[in-house]
């Protein structure tokens, strides 16, 4: 009975983070479930009634709450999904490149593997001054790119979610410019923006490997 109570906690949840749901509907999800009884402080329900949820960081702590109920590729889904969803609605630019460097971490901590994370760590680097590819952007212009690519990554999530949690993570979204050209030591490298990156991705870690810029 409580592992059957904990799935449909997580799938009221998911509902909550991935907008299908407002919060007000969720709580009161929540409270229906508790009744007049006594919930025990060891379950998950407790956790959730817990919550402040007119914290601004109500949604990071639910899905930290539901971690140990989701694949990794489910969990890295929301995670980015929650992130994009920050980073979407914000006029601040320091909190837009705050989002910027934790999606770049992302994409280090799970081995550059997800093909979604890769332009975000590409914009980090060249925030931090060592990228390879987007140079001689200014931070303005970073945070743009950053703000315009979340709102399409959130577009694909839609499309994808629950489904193909995979398909998400390597899908390719077609960024502003038609195509790039990036000069590596004299040597022209003219990416479509329509090709896979993967391949691209694995280049540039290489590169950055060689000269040691990871």
């Amino acid at each position: 009975m409580e592992r059957e109570i904990n799935q449909e906690l997580k799938q009221k949840a998911l509902k909550l983070l991935t907008d299908e749901i407002d919060t007000k509907t969720f709580e009161r999800s929540l409270y229906q479930l508790v009744g007049s009884k006594v919930v025990n402080s060891k379950t998950l329900l407790f956790d959730f009634i817990n919550i402040n949820y007119k914290e601004k960081n109500h949604r990071s702590k639910l899905l930290n709450l539901i971690e140990s109920y989701c694949s990794e590729e489910e969990l890295l889904s929301l995670r980015v999904y929650t992130l994009c969803q920050k980073l979407s609605t914000s006029d601040n630019q320091i909190e837009i490149l705050d989002v910027v460097n934790l999606l770049s971490d992302l994409n280090r901590q799970t081995d550059y593997q997800y093909d979604i994370l890769y332009e975000f760590y590409m914009l980090n680097d060249n925030t931090l001054g060592d990228g390879f590819h987007y140079y001689s952007l200014t931070k303005e212009e970073v945070a743009s790119r950053a703000k315009s690519f979340s709102k399409k990554v959130i577009s694909e999530f839609n499309v994808y979610k629950e489904e193909d949690w995979f398909g998400f993570l390597n899908c390719v979204i077609e960024k502003e410019e038609e195509k790039k050209e990036q000069v590596i030591k004299g040597y022209s490298l003219e990416v479509k923006s329509s090709e896979n990156i993967s391949v691209f991705r694995k280049i540039g870690n290489l590169l950055k490997g060689m000269f040691g810029m990871n």
